[in-house]
């Protein structure tokens, strides 16, 4: 068990290390017609007009007026063809809400089980097809756990343009897979039962939508696969004991905010 902590706290310290991205001069003018442009900004004229270099090359003149906001394009971004911006290089933050539903096997009646959880992670991405994280939560189960995990996520995209790269596909497909731990909070059922943790592992896959302030989020499903221990003690043979390992297997359905 100690040892889990002392894996985990690595890896918050070391994907915590310099967690900043670097700016270009280069400029996201966006206009009140929908449409964009990267480039430059080379000089405002009398404030009412802007001379743009763009990534191409070209220079152009647009109006005041017709700009609805100009943005910074950082290092570590892809931009699609609505003007939204997806992470592809460099750290990230994660906030995430899902559903876990699974059915029971009981004999009379037929139930099933539903609980909710959360958690947050932060790691790194090293392109947009792979990043490593690490992180924690809460899932509520008959039993509350608290998951300690690592994780690899990425995702997929058709090919770009490459004059000026940007993405022809607008939805890219995310996967994420989890793996970790499970702390129980309620080490006792009742006087007679105690509870110990045990590992999780969640796959998923779904899509990822980004946005013009640079944040994205990401809907998906999966399973999710969670072990512990239940040791039972008979309150009325005092040498009478049993164990049983409980595998949790439920179906998740998660929305999460990527920052």
């Amino acid at each position: 068990m100690k040892k889990i902590f002392v894996i985990f706290s690595c890896m918050f310290y070391f994907i915590s290390l310099g967690n900043a991205q670097e700016n270009n001069n280069t400029k996201i003018i966006y206009l009140k017609d929908g449409s964009f442009f990267q480039g430059k900004i080379l000089q405002n004229i009398d404030d009412s007009i802007y001379k743009i270099e763009l990534t191409g090359g070209s220079v152009i003149l647009i109006s005041d007026d017709s700009v609805l906001k100009i943005v910074e394009q950082k290092n570590g971004y892809t931009m699609q063809q609505d003007g939204r911006r997806l992470l592809s290089k460099g750290w990230y933050n994660s906030i995430s809400i899902h559903t876990l539903s699974a059915r029971q096997a009981l004999e009379f009646p037929e139930e099933h089980r539903w609980s909710v959880g959360m958690h947050y992670s932060h790691g790194y991405y090293f392109n947009q097809k792979f990043g490593i994280g690490a992180g924690a939560g809460m899932d509520l189960h008959e039993i509350v756990f608290i998951p300690v995990f690592g994780e690899i996520t990425g995702y997929f995209t058709k090919r770009k343009n490459l004059d000026k790269g940007i993405l022809k596909k607008p939805i890219p497909v995310t996967y994420n897979l989890q793996f970790g731990y499970n702390i129980p909070i309620n080490e006792k059922d009742n006087e007679f039962e105690e509870i110990s943790g045990g590992w999780l592992i969640y796959p998923s896959v779904g899509i990822m939508l980004g946005s013009r302030r640079g944040s994205s989020f990401k809907f998906d499903i999966g399973y999710k696969f969670q072990q512990y221990q239940r040791k039972f003690e008979s309150p009325w043979w005092t040498d009478y004991t049993s164990e049983d390992n409980v595998l949790l297997k439920s179906f998740a359905v998660r929305t999460s905010w990527i920052f």
